[in-house]
Formats: structure tokens, C-alpha cells, sequence
């Protein structure tokens, strides 16, 4: 067993639910970091939350959790896992303005499992996730959908990495951006891996881009499902003479979107993958692949 060391909270924004994380020691003895999973949800209280659910240790924890109106992680959070959350935004929320519904700061934080939508937010701008000033973040296996609410002409991405290096984006299935790009690497993104996503129905697809003085680079986007973009399937761009992207990669994918641009910008290397019509089935409010689509291959793991 282990006993938890050094736990500040993450308190997700509508005041109501509390996330924590530590150091570990071990009951053998010995200091180490070792991530583990903890989710809590409770009412705040004088003396705090209790410590949560350990999953690791096979404890039963609801199939949802529900954060009315976000989350966001500080840059002092490490090896901390949010998983088994439905977390929307509140539109009369003191924190409405946010870029993201769910921001990811901090070094190996994770969002898997859970659903991200719009909740009740209309008229402004909010992506789905945000990794901001994070280290090998991990977005895996969620459900990432409409998150700018009924915000016509403001953009919203499902996944904007904005400041990140080594982040993981896998498994996840993200519709329904109508006017921003599944996964967005802009402005410092570095090291990105994006495989096994299923990103159906957003503006665009893929998209890189800078600032004054950097450029996402060496991102890679490979084996996932793309389909009815509206406008670009893989785009970028970029400030006037500001730096360009390196080393961004969009290979081995199936690309399906016949009213867009396949591709559109420089700052990356796309290399033609399978362009055929992938079958997708909507069930429950989410997509996943037909049994008889040729592109099951590329299609989000459980």
C-alpha cells in the first residue's frame, strides 16, 4: 500500500469537486513518484475531501463523475489521472472566458475515459481540451464533442495543444468542432503523437501553427480516421516572418472528406494514406467505425 505525501487539491471550476494527487511512499520504506489514479467528488468541506478512489487497486468508482463547468490543473501538478468524467462548461459561469473546458498544465497529467462536451455554453470560444505548459500529457480514450457551445465563428478545437511537448492524443473519438480543427498544435506543440483518434464532422482535421517566435514541430498524426472536415483536413499557418513548423508528419491515415481541402499551408509533410469512405455508425451521441469499414485498423482502441 502506499500513503499520500505533499496533496495540494485541483478544484474543478463550479466549486463542488476536488481531484487530488501526491508522492507516494511505499509501507516497505523509501521515497518514489509513481503515477496513480485518484478521483474524488464531494461537497467541499472545513476540513477538505476525503482522499478518493484508488482505481488502481481495483476499488468501484461510478461510471461518471459530472464537473458542471471544468477543470484546470496548475504547473506545479504531477503524475495526476482524471478519468471517468462528463465535464461540460456553465454559460453563466465567472470563469465563461477560459480557452478550454478541461486545461491540462503540469508534467504527465492525463484525461482518459470521460466525456467532454458544451454543457450550456453559447457565445463564446472554448476548445475542448488544452494542454498549456504541459509535459507528456495523455489524452486517451475520451469522447470530445461541440465544446464551443452555440458559438457561431469562434474557435474551438477538440484537442488545442498549445504549449506541450511529448503529449500522447489517442484513442478518442472528436466531433462536431464546426468552427475550429480536431486536434490543433499551436503555437509550441513539440513531440506530439496523435494515433487512433476518430475525428468526424469538425471544420478541420489536423491543424499546425506559431507565434512570433515558435513553431509546433515534430508532431506526429498517424493511423487515425478523418471524415467530413468542412474545410481543411490538414492545414496551417503561420505568422509573417515568424518562425515555420519542422518535422510535423500526417501519415498512414484514412482521410474521407469530400467538400474540403486535403491539404492546405507548408510547416508539415503530409504522405498520402487511404482515401476511402471509412462507415461510420452514430449510437449514444458518439461515432465509432462500422464492422465493415476498411479503415477498422486505424480505429480508437478501448
Amino acid at each position: 500500500g502506499f500513503d499520500l505525501l505533499d496533496i495540494p487539491p485541483i478544484i474543478g471550476r463550479d466549486a463542488r469537486t476536488v481531484t487530488r494527487y501526491g508522492r507516494c511512499r511505499s509501507h516497505r520504506g523509501g521515497h518514489h513518484r509513481r503515477r496513480r489514479r485518484f478521483t474524488v467528488g464531494c461537497p467541499l468541506q472545513p476540513l477538505g475531501c476525503p482522499y478518493g478512489v484508488d482505481t488502481n487497486a481495483g476499488s468501484q468508482v461510478a461510471p461518471f463523475l459530472t464537473l458542471a463547468d471544468g477543470i484546470e490543473t496548475t504547473q506545479a501538478t504531477r503524475y495526476l489521472t482524471l478519468t471517468n468524467l462528463a465535464i461540460g462548461a456553465l454559460d453563466t459561469s465567472v470563469s465563461r472566458s477560459v480557452p478550454g473546458t478541461v486545461i491540462l498544465r503540469g508534467f504527465s497529467t492525463a484525461l482518459t475515459r470521460s466525456d467532454v462536451g458544451p454543457g450550456t455554453l453559447k457565445e463564446i470560444g472554448r476548445s475542448c481540451v488544452v494542454l498549456d505548459h504541459a509535459g507528456s500529457a495523455l489524452i486517451g480514450g475520451n469522447v470530445l464533442h461541440e465544446c464551443n457551445g452555440a458559438s457561431p465563428g469562434l474557435y474551438g478545437a477538440g484537442v488545442l495543444a498549445a504549449t506541450s511537448v511529448g503529449a500522447r492524443i489517442l484513442d478518442n473519438v472528436i466531433f462536431g468542432n464546426v468552427t475550429g480543427d480536431a486536434l490543433a498544435f499551436s503555437p509550441n506543440a513539440q513531440i506530439s503523437r496523435a494515433r487512433h483518434n476518430l475525428i468526424v464532422g469538425n471544420l478541420g482535421g489536423i491543424y499546425f501553427g506559431g507565434g512570433l517566435r515558435v513553431a509546433s514541430r515534430d508532431n506526429l498524426v498517424e493511423q487515425n480516421v478523418i471524415l467530413a472536415d468542412q474545410r481543411f483536413d490538414v492545414h496551417s499557418a503561420y505568422l509573417a516572418n515568424a518562425p515555420v513548423g519542422t518535422g510535423n508528419v500526417v501519415r498512414r491515415n484514412c482521410i474521407w472528406s469530400p467538400n474540403a481541402m486535403t491539404a492546405s499551408g507548408t510547416g508539415f509533410r503530409l504522405v498520402p494514406g487511404r482515401k476511402v469512405r471509412p462507415r461510420v455508425v452514430k449510437r449514444q451521441g458518439t461515432y465509432r467505425l462500422a464492422a465493415s469499414s476498411p479503415c477498422r485498423a486505424y480505429r480508437p482502441m478501448p
